[in-house]
């Protein structure tokens, strides 16, 4: 983890040195679901609220820029549990604590100019699972993929330094070691751009 954040931190430094870059911290709310195909799982529909924060970088002066960020995401999902033992079903939410970092190219709208700015960005999330929080089915971050990958896509808006952002995640390896499944997260975000 240290290495990722080293190399983060020197790649950015880099390509300061190049480009216009733009410092864009914030903080959000996310809707995120887990789905499954784990055998003793009936249900993996629910939808968890969660939080996170972070910060990304944007680096370009021109229309086009990269985006490359680091954030700390609290996700999970609502899964329901057959437990044959009991003759039961046990439901429950998973909270996973995790590290994204999203490697993203975008586009203004509406140009650069102007105190309002519109942009669309996309790209791959790598994803760290940190921790999973206890819960009654018994899953644990050993259950957890310990990195994994995800497509983004979102729409942001730049008002002044003001910037809200929408973004959605679509998991594409499986969080789980030993089942299919994925992490899917819906975000909103507000920040500042310096």
């Amino acid at each position: 983890m240290k290495k990722l954040i080293l190399f983060f931190s020197l790649s950015l430094f880099a390509i300061h040195t190049y480009a216009q870059l733009r410092i864009n911290p914030k903080v959000g709310i996310n809707l995120s679901t887990i789905t499954t195909e784990k055998e003793d799982i009936i249900d993996s529909d629910g939808i968890r609220v969660g939080f996170h924060a972070g910060a990304d970088a944007r680096l370009g002066d021109g229309w086009f820029f990269w985006q490359p960020g680091l954030h700390y995401y609290n996700v999970g999902g609502r899964l329901l549990l057959n437990d044959d033992g009991n003759n039961a079903e046990i439901e429950d939410i998973i909270s996973v604590h995790s590290l994204k970092v999203p490697l993203n190219g975008g586009f203004y709208l509406t140009g650069t100019d102007g105190i309002l700015k519109v942009r669309l960005n996309a790209g791959i999330t790598p994803t760290a699972t940190l921790s999973v929080e206890d819960n009654n089915l018994g899953i644990e971050k050993s259950d957890f993929k310990t990195f994994g990958f995800g497509f983004n896509g979102g729409l942001g808006i730049d008002l002044a330094i003001v910037t809200i952002d929408f973004n959605y995640e679509a998991g594409i390896t499986p969080v789980f070691k030993l089942a299919d499944g994925n992490n899917h997260v819906l975000s909103i975000s507000a920040g500042l751009v310096f």
